[in-house]
């Protein structure tokens, strides 16, 4: 392997791990909310995981819910493991969890399905077997090989189960791993239960609220309280059935605030960013915008355009090899309209591409194309229609709700990004203007 080849790999590598949960002090992480957030407005707090972290710290009650979202690619695990240290330095014990190893996110979310899924995983984090590997601080309750915590709960459920269906085939010899194998891989185990839970959802709550009892009595006296945060919802994605993934997850938040709020524990969901424009009974959804990179007209931020290419940096990414010069860094910043994934995604391909260093104009360009041929495939003639009236308004453009599965499909693609500077507006990613009949907006240089 050349050298040349050997510096590509070592930065494809730099900039392609995107999934990797950054912990707070690691070098790669920078304070972006500093810029997200009102730009020159500095007086205006709009810092959501400052938000979150003061309703649970003023709270007269040991029980909260709140829902939290973003961009997909904004850096929301970032900010949550942000939120995570703050609180235990205030003596919070603080569980992270991963829905998706749980629940199969790509088919409609059940009530029964997400309490079982969430209480499963939360007792596995606080042993220590789930959540994030990474973790520092040692889990709360001491491992226990015997599952005794969870198989108690396993157990009710099971009797919950019985008694709900004659037809639940649920036997004894199924412990907690086998009962979690079935409920992740077997839809017809999970069509079972949620039938039966139908019957019983008051009964199944009050053993929720048991469980949870119990597990912060195991936890021991001398903490500020227990925080749960629920990441990975807003993975929910498959692109064939996303107006019943949308309408599953409205309902579940919509109807079902009580069931899933957990008695004395103060929990957090990660839910997907068209949850802030439907009233779910749970409060105010906390978004955490992308970093404005130029503003409504097109001219560019400097302070984040100077952050994202600090971010870049701090990737141990020599991009000066691969780009040449800053100019062309800088023109993939604007392009990415701040949004993390997409910036980190465009130097990865154009890595991929560049066979020769410094990457010459022509795959530079090349590079930009294919990326944009990705975010904007399958575009909708009545989906561009919307696009424009955002470029134009820079709001949502939603006049009733019979639009928000359109627009809420716009959100998750990331080709509708949202912005704060004292108020909330909204723009089309940059890269997808052309294919909307728009000039683009960071041309290359002449």
């Amino acid at each position: 392997m050349t050298d040349d080849e050997q510096f590509r790999r070592a930065l494809y590598q730099a900039v392609a791990e995107t999934e990797t949960l950054l912990e707070p002090g690691d070098p790669r992480v920078v304070p972006l909310h500093q810029q997200r957030y009102g730009g020159d407005a500095t007086e205006v707090n709009h810092d959501p995981v400052a938000d979150l972290a003061t309703t649970i710290r003023w709270s007269t009650t040991n029980t909260t819910m709140q829902l939290f979202s973003g961009f997909r690619g904004s850096g929301k695990t970032t900010e949550l493991l942000r939120l995570r240290e703050n609180l235990r330095a205030d003596g919070y014990v603080v569980l992270y969890v991963r829905l998706e190893e749980y629940l199969n996110l790509k088919e409609p979310v059940e009530l029964a399905d997400f309490l079982l899924a969430t209480l499963a995983a939360t007792d596995d984090a606080a042993h220590g077997v789930s959540g994030d590997p990474n973790d520092p601080a040692p889990p709360p309750i001491p491992y226990d090989p015997s599952g005794e915590g969870m198989r108690r709960w396993w157990d009710r459920v099971k009797s919950l189960l019985a008694a709900g269906s004659d037809q639940m085939e649920v036997t004894a010899k199924l412990g907690p791993v086998e009962l979690k194998t079935e409920f992740r891989e077997n839809p017809s185990f999970r069509q079972q239960v949620t039938a039966a839970s139908r019957l019983s959802l008051g009964a199944m709550k009050r053993e929720a609220d048991a469980f949870t009892t119990d597990l912060v009595r195991r936890l021991g006296a001398g903490t500020s309280g227990l925080v749960l945060l629920v990441d990975s919802l807003d993975h929910a994605d498959n692109r064939s059935e996303f107006d019943a993934l949308m309408t599953s997850i409205q309902r579940l938040f919509e109807r079902h605030a009580t069931l899933l709020s957990m008695t004395g524990v103060h929990v957090i969901y990660t839910v997907p960013p068209y949850l802030r424009f439907i009233r779910t009974g749970c409060g105010p959804v906390r978004m955490l915008t992308t970093v404005k990179v130029a503003e409504r007209d097109g001219q560019p931020v400097p302070a984040g355009v100077e952050a994202l290419v600090e971010l870049v940096d701090r990737r141990k990414a020599d991009w000066v090899r691969l780009l040449g010069d800053q100019d062309t860094l800088e023109r993939f910043v604007l392009l990415s309209g701040g949004h993390l994934r997409d910036l980190l995604g465009m130097i990865g391909s154009l890595v991929m591409q560049a066979t020769t260093l410094p990457a010459s104009p022509a795959v530079v360009e090349y590079t930009i194309n294919q990326y944009r041929n990705s975010l904007v495939a399958d575009l909708a003639e009545e989906e561009m229609a919307w696009l424009r009236v955002v470029a134009g308004s820079h709001e949502t453009g939603l006049a009733t709700t019979d639009g928000r599965s359109s627009f809420a499909n716009l959100l998750d693609r990331h080709l509708v990004l949202g912005y704060l500077n004292g108020e909330e507006w909204y723009d089309v990613h940059p890269l997808a203007r052309p294919a909307i009949g728009l000039d683009e907006r960071f041309p290359p240089p002449p």
